[in-house]
């Protein structure tokens, strides 16, 4: 299922898939890793995603520059960034 969620996020042109966990990673990124490994050098390398957190202190620092990454477009004035979303409060 995350296999299909990510192609389906790979296609868009203004997504960056974060990865990140301890059990089955591997097995999660390999098949979108592994034209990596076939290039000659030489040739432009794609990686698919944006971050891939392979352990505990991994997942702590992706999820801090996510958390700093949002703070920072939240910050941005709204005509770069487009109407912000409407939240209700509780």
């Amino acid at each position: 299922m995350l296999k299909r969620i990510i192609l389906e996020l790979l296609r868009c042109d203004d997504v960056e898939v974060w990865v990140g966990g301890r059990h089955k990673l591997n097995d999660l990124v390999r098949s979108f890793l592994a034209h990596l490994q076939q290039l000659r050098p030489g040739e432009p390398e794609h990686c698919p995603f944006g971050y891939v957190a392979a352990d505990q202190t991994g997942c702590l620092e992706m999820l801090a520059a996510g958390w700093q990454e949002g703070n920072r477009r939240l910050a941005l004035p709204v005509a770069t960034t487009g109407p912000r979303p409407c939240c209700p409060r509780s």
